[in-house]
């Protein structure tokens, strides 16, 4: 009945309103409170609301009641209005109590608890709360925004290790969640800045370059790498390094670099000194090979490995250097190893005559030739030739005939032996003896390693016809050689002589 009389004053036309109020006010107390009506006393508050906007008394009774009666809506309503009104940060939370929960407007939660951040930014759990609320509801750009944020923060605040982490957080959200690589390397970048001791960021950055195919970068990171690891570990980055160079920076002067590194690292392990080896060999530097098959010549650990690495650094002088006395030097070095082996002892003697040492040449192959005693082979033929050459060189021509002559007994169809015989015959004017090695070399497929060629043969053997008096039998043979090589100036110079006469 108090009730009711308290309703007909408030509505009477000529009331107070502080009057009019008050006697809502006591009318929803009544209601709330002596007779438990929760649907009155609500909308008993909700009419004090109306009356006087923003009493507190009625704002926080409604606020218990809304509750009570899970009224989600109203009770949104009424938070947002008391937001002005009361400290902010508080409402707040209880809106995004609300908004994440029974309300289910995460939008909302998410504003609140952003407007919270901004005002507090320290505030933990706000911080907590919104990533996660972010994170449920998949706004991936919204969550890298907010972790940028907090990095940059944390970042001017002097908090290194939590900026990184952050960065660190922001370059996987960019990553795996907005497929933007470019960003995603500018954040690790700022982590690895904050960390430079740490190796995670920058191998995290190679991955990313490599993905996004810039490879100088990728270059740079590897180079990064280095100063930060351990040798075992080192070294394998500096042989991606390498690879990364030659194969796609096309630098081959870091390649080089990086693969020098690793065999640093690796103490001078074999497999990175072939690494380096093949590199240098591929793209034929052959001065800097040159000093690395020299070191490998001094870490032999046996003289057979000694004698196959000297044999390899004179292969290498000699026909990729073009230095014939340099290898005379390294063959002279694993002769004197492996004094009896002719395998050694033959190039030596090549290199001997090719360096103008034919004098050092002929001792070595006369003790070889008297190695075979009586026996007779094409090897030995091989020795009595070159040895022929030696003394061909020295001015010593009868000794050096008398020696081609041996090895072309041994060895009739030797290409080469018949070409010096048959040289050295027509210089000392035998001209019938030259006839019969220059007609013996026709029935022979001369290549470019013969040293001399048919149309060689055909002149010469025209010029051995003429200088007997066989005019017609030059003729035909000078024919045969221009025939075979157009423009062979000594056979075109001889014919036009027969041809003159």
């Amino acid at each position: 009945a108090a009730a009711e009389t308290l309703a007909r004053l408030a509505d009477l036309e000529d009331i107070d309103p502080a009057q009019r109020t008050e006697h809502l006010r006591a009318r929803a107390r009544i209601l709330q409170d002596r007779l438990g009506d929760s649907e009155g006393a609500i909308e008993a508050w909700e009419a004090v609301l109306a009356a006087a906007p923003g009493d507190d008394e009625a704002e926080e009774r409604l606020e218990g009641l809304y509750r009570e009666a899970q009224r989600w809506v109203p009770l949104r309503d009424l938070l947002l209005a008391r937001l002005g009104r009361e400290p902010q940060i508080e409402v707040r939370r209880r809106l995004v109590d609300l908004a994440s929960g029974p309300l289910g407007e995460p939008a909302l939660a998410i504003e609140q608890l952003q407007a919270i951040v901004a005002e507090a930014s320290d505030d933990e759990e706000a911080v907590g709360r919104l990533e996660q609320l972010l994170e449920q509801t998949e706004d991936w750009a919204a969550l890298a925004g907010f972790v940028q944020q907090r990095a940059e923060f944390a970042e001017q605040a002097g908090r290194q290790q939590e900026a990184a982490q952050r960065y660190a957080q922001l370059g996987t959200l960019r990553a795996e969640r907005l497929s933007d690589l470019r960003g995603a390397a500018e954040a690790v970048e700022r982590q690895a800045a904050l960390l430079p001791d740490d190796i995670e960021p920058l191998r995290r950055l190679e991955a990313l370059y490599a993905e996004l195919g810039e490879t100088a970068a990728v270059a740079q990171v590897l180079q990064r790498q280095l100063g930060l690891l351990a040798a075992a570990e080192a070294a394998e980055v500096a042989a991606r390094l390498a690879q990364v160079a030659e194969e796609q920076l096309g630098d081959l002067e870091l390649a080089e670099e990086a693969l020098r590194r690793r065999l640093e690292l690796t103490g001078g392990e074999e497999a990175a000194r072939e690494a380096l080896r093949a590199f240098l060999e591929r793209h034929e530097r052959w001065d800097a090979l040159t000093e690395l098959l020299a070191e490998d010549v001094e870490r032999a650990g046996s003289d057979e490995e000694r004698v196959a690495r000297l044999r390899a650094l004179a292969e290498l002088h000699q026909q990729r250097r073009g230095d014939p006395a340099a290898a005379a030097e390294a063959l002279e070095r694993a002769a004197e190893l492996a004094p009896e082996d002719r395998e050694i002892l033959l190039p030596l003697c090549d290199l001997y005559i090719a360096a103008g040492r034919e004098r050092d040449a002929v001792p070595v192959l006369e003790r070889i030739v008297e190695s075979f005693g009586k026996r007779r082979s094409k090897e030995l033929a091989r020795y009595h030739h070159r040895l022929g050459q030696a003394l061909q060189g020295l001015g010593e021509l009868e000794r050096a005939l008398e020696h081609y002559e041996a090895a072309f007994r041994i060895d009739l169809t030797n290409v080469a032996v018949l070409r010096d015989l048959g040289r050295l015959s027509f210089e000392q004017g035998v001209l019938d003896k030259a006839q019969k090695h220059f007609r013996a070399l026709l029935l022979h497929r001369l290549g470019p390693d013969s040293g001399i060629t048919k149309a060689d043969v055909y002149a010469y053997l025209g010029e051995i016809a003429l200088r007997q008096g066989d005019a017609a039998k030059a003729r035909s043979m000078l024919e045969r050689a221009v025939a075979e090589q157009p423009g062979h100036e000594r056979a075109e110079a001889l014919l036009a002589e027969v041809r003159g006469g």
